[in-house]
């Protein structure tokens, strides 16, 4: 884990930022989804056994979840929303998102 996260400069129309880039925490949980997983990351692995979680079926968070559960030897449990899902990329790339 590189902690805390660096914060880099860098240069663009001629003016100077600086990024802190919490993608460099760890690379199954960046930036807040290290935050919110903070205190499970800090748990003892013998205090918690199963972790159960509700969300879509393309949650970053779940991820992230389920990355900390194998490292901890943990058991995971995913609970996904039952509403019907068709993805289809064509439209969103042909021409931009209009609501």
């Amino acid at each position: 884990m590189t902690l805390p996260s660096p914060v880099e400069p860098f240069r663009f129309a001629g003016r100077i930022f600086r990024v802190k880039r919490d993608d460099l925490i760890h690379p199954d949980f960046s930036g807040n989804k290290y935050r919110k997983l903070y205190r499970f990351i800090h748990t003892n692995p013998d205090a918690i056994h199963t972790i159960v979680s509700y969300g879509g079926i393309q949650s970053n968070a779940m991820l992230s979840i389920a990355a900390l559960c194998r490292l901890k030897g943990w058991r995971f449990e995913y609970i996904c929303k039952t509403e019907k899902c068709r993805i289809d990329l064509k439209p969103a790339v042909i021409q931009p998102y209009s609501p």
